[in-house]
């Protein structure tokens, strides 16, 4: 949940930290509690980007899943606000027009579901309105935030129940005009403050239009917006400028002179098409977000770069979805790789996401090497850093291999394995950490849930995957003995989620499928389900599965009644949850992963919940401090050759390593 100011002035950490500190006798050789560190990579899905009108070096972003980003210094930094909004969806952020540390936030996916918050310390800390827009019993969605030319305690929204209006800074709201529109835009005329505008349509449908008050908000007409391109689809945008009424309106921007009577076109692109927005620099450029890149144009109608529909030929190379023009000739640009910054109107542009690491992980391993190399496979391809480095280097991009599953192999240090959507029917091996490619195989799937190299039989890989599509897909497994080349089904019409493999008896495997767990004696060619482990299970299916050489201990984590332990081989399982959190049904998070460390320690990731690590007689011990839980997925690596050192994986906060 969002953070809220402290009476005492000390974060809920900082205070839990001294607590311990004291218990310990307040020494110097106190150890700092195990903590997790971002460590990139940096960049990641930038939704929108919105300037502090009073400072124009104060820019706040926003995230999905990882809320909101703030930056103090025109977009060469950032720094996460620790909002709360993690896991929720902002989707508009209003800056006070006198005071940049004064922001409102529209955030959907909480209790209510529609809300807004304030923050009057730059994002530091929020509360929520005590009445947020509600109109015939439901919650609305905002659109547009807008705070009044003549005094900021006044702030209007454009909803999905018309324009609520609020008069004490956005901590209660009333309805105020256009009840039976969804208004999706709002505007004042900063030189005349009794004219307002709003876009909107009918609740029950099209055509929409754009409606204009000048008694203040009292009375509206439909102004006659002639030379407009129609109402199929409403202006998403409205805004003055020198003294000209501008929207930006299916793709393209118009202006008008007249209070809306009439439009003219200002700027739209040919080749690409519709753009996501446009900003005016102070010299009065034109810059067009689009979804191919950024283009500016000092007449509206001739734009550099040349115009293309390649993103890989664009310029920065990503889809913008957001723009703000600093003093000079400096422009930032947000998009679906993180933040750019261009200071020269746009020729060169350069990535500008220090402090912002958004980014979904979707495969995540450790090379067992001497550098402790790690890879991870993100949505634009992959990165590798080795251990110890703090930058991410970018691999070469290969047709077919962007963003695949990934398994190292402990038969070859330098080798991986990849299987992805993206790959077809193509197994992919690297022999020089990921720097390029070649297909060893063929294997038919739809979606790869599994992939894994025998660590005791070189050439020897399993995989699991999903084939066929929603409610017609279904699981299967296979098993290969030539590295990839060739593949046999060892399992059908069922999901294999994970392997675990006994050191000391090499040719004994379990799985874990959504059946139960099944147990070989010949390195997987055939296998046999464990008796009655479903019930023991409490009729949970298991999600991962972990062989403890030094207790002989199989371990099962499950979808919902946390993780089992077998002693036996497999032939009865005990539950142990002592420690790990319970959900309000009485149930547990799921569990995502289970690793063994170097010392030989036992992690466990759960969804949404966090890193437990067991601490034999005692139960599982959380170890969360530092990790965002809303986009924790449960993924985790240990790095084989260090104690300790443990990466987890998130959906929207990059990588992050436990610091012991």
């Amino acid at each position: 949940m969002p953070r809220f100011q402290a009476n005492s002035g000390l974060h809920p950490f900082a205070r839990a930290f001294f607590a311990l500190v004291t218990i310990a006798g307040i020494s110097s050789s106190v150890r700092a509690a195990p903590h997790w560190v971002s460590i990139g990579p940096v960049g990641g899905v930038v939704t929108q980007l919105t300037q502090a009108p009073s400072d124009p070096l104060r820019l706040y972003s926003s995230t999905y899943p990882s809320g909101i980003y703030r930056s103090r210094d025109g977009g060469r930094s950032w720094q996460s606000t620790g909002s709360g909004f993690e896991g929720l969806e902002v989707r508009r952020i209003g800056v006070d027009p006198t005071n940049p540390d004064v922001v409102l936030a529209e955030v959907q996916g909480g209790n209510p579901y529609f809300q807004i918050w304030r923050s009057e310390d730059a994002g530091t800390t929020w509360t929520a309105s005590v009445k947020p827009p509600k109109a015939d019993g439901f919650f609305r969605e905002t659109y547009d935030l807008l705070f009044d030319a003549t005094t900021s305690a006044t702030v209007y929204a454009g909803t999905s129940g018309g324009v609520f209006r609020s008069l004490d800074g956005g901590s209660t709201w009333e309805p105020w005009a256009l009840s039976d529109l969804l208004v999706v835009a709002i505007a004042q005329n900063p030189a005349f403050p009794a004219v307002r505008f709003a876009t909107g349509r009918p609740l029950t449908g099209l055509p929409g239009g754009i409606f204009k008050s000048t008694d203040g908000g009292v009375t509206w007409t439909a102004a006659p917006s002639t030379g407009g391109p129609g109402f199929e689809g409403l202006p998403t945008r409205l805004f003055f400028r020198a003294g000209a009424f501008y929207a930006v309106w299916n793709g393209a921007l118009y202006r008008s002179t007249d209070g809306a009577n009439s439009w003219n076109l200002a700027a739209r692109l040919s080749t690409v098409g519709a753009a996501n927005d446009f900003r005016f620099s102070p010299s009065g450029k034109i810059f067009a977000a689009t979804f191919t890149g950024v283009y500016s144009s000092t007449d509206g109608a001739h734009w550099s770069p040349a115009e293309t529909t390649s993103l890989e030929q664009a310029s920065p190379g990503d889809s913008i979805a957001g723009l703000a023009a600093l003093p000079g000739d400096t422009v930032v640009a947000a998009g679906r790789r993180g933040v750019w910054r261009s200071p020269d109107g746009g020729a060169v542009w350069r990535a500008s996401s220090r402090g912002l690491a958004v980014r979904n992980v979707g495969s995540l391993i450790v090379v067992p090497n001497p550098q402790g190399t790690v890879i991870g496979s993100f949505e634009e391809g992959l990165f590798r850093i080795d251990r110890g480095e703090s930058t991410w280097r970018r691999l070469p991009r290969q047709l077919g291999f962007e963003a695949p599953l990934l398994a190292p192999d402990p038969h070859h240090p330098g080798r991986i394995y990849a299987l992805g959507e993206n790959l077809g029917e193509e197994v992919g091996m690297s022999d020089d950490l990921g720097k390029t490619w070649r297909s060893v195989g063929g294997l038919l799937l739809s979606r790869p849930l599994l992939l894994r190299v025998d660590p005791f039989h070189p050439d020897v890989l399993f995989a699991g995957t999903e084939l066929g599509q929603a409610s017609s897909a279904n699981g299967f497994a296979y098993r290969s003995e030539d590295g990839g080349a060739t593949w046999t089904e060892i399992l059908g019409f069922d999901y294999m989620h994970d392997l675990a493999f006994d050191p000391a008896h090499r040719e004994v495997v379990f799985r874990a499928t959504f059946s139960g767990i099944d147990k070989s004696t010949d390195d997987g060619r055939t296998w046999t389900p464990l008796p009655n482990v479903l019930s023991q299970l409490l009729w949970s299916y298991p999600t991962s599965l972990l062989f403890d050489p030094r207790s002989r201990a199989l371990y099962a984590g499950t979808d919902e009644r946390g993780i089992f332990r077998s002693t036996d081989g497999g032939r009865t399982f005990r539950r142990l949850v002592g420690g790990l959190p319970r959900l309000p049904d009485g149930k547990n998070p799921a569990v995502g992963t289970l690793v063994l460390d170097r010392a030989g320690d036992v992690y466990a990731g759960l969804r949404r919940a966090g890193v437990f690590r067991l601490v034999p007689g005692h139960g599982w011990a959380a170890v969360n401090a530092g990790l965002p839980l809303a986009t924790f997925d449960g993924q985790l690596v240990a790095d084989p050759e260090r104690a300790g050192l443990v990466y987890a994986g998130s959906t929207g906060s990059s990588v992050l390593r436990l610091e012991n």
